[in-house]
């Protein structure tokens, strides 16, 4: 595959993935998911939106990454917010015992951590969300021309 080849598919599968993204935070606007599927629901819309973003790797070389096509100070505000929650909240490997404690059951003593996480703060507006992976994919959409005539 050529290096172009290569970089439409990568261009492709964000698309795809901020698409995901899109769609996951739709449902959540619509407010009927259980509330135990929700956290997890957020969590992979995050992830899915954040995978453009960073640097995909291929052999152990780094490399494709797409930046942020916007100007706004707010858009930036909310897309680093964003990216920082799926690096640090959702990242097991930056868990920490901060906020854990002991939990003790009723059956034979059983006992095991209970971690307690800020990544329950408050979530940004999911409307807000949604108009910034609009505004992103309706960029990469009018690139998108320009990479095929690269084919």
């Amino acid at each position: 595959m050529s290096r172009e080849e290569e970089m439409y598919v990568h261009f492709q599968d964000c698309l795809a993935g901020l698409n995901r993204a899109w769609a996951i935070f739709s449902e959540l606007e619509l407010d009927r998911m259980p509330p135990v599927l929700v956290m997890a629901a957020f969590n992979m819309g995050v992830i899915e939106y954040s995978k453009p973003f960073k640097e995909s790797y291929r052999n152990g070389k780094k490399r494709h990454s797409l930046g942020l096509p916007l100007a706004s100070e707010d858009d930036h505000l909310l897309h680093q917010y964003l990216l920082g929650l799926r690096d640090h909240a959702l990242d097991h490997s930056e868990s920490t015992v901060e906020g854990a404690a002991i939990y003790e059951g009723k059956d034979e003593g059983f006992r095991f951590p209970v971690i307690l996480s800020e990544a329950h703060e408050k979530w940004p507006p999911i409307r807000e969300i949604k108009l910034l992976i609009e505004k992103v994919l309706d960029v990469y959409y009018a690139q998108l021309p320009q990479l095929l005539k690269q084919l």
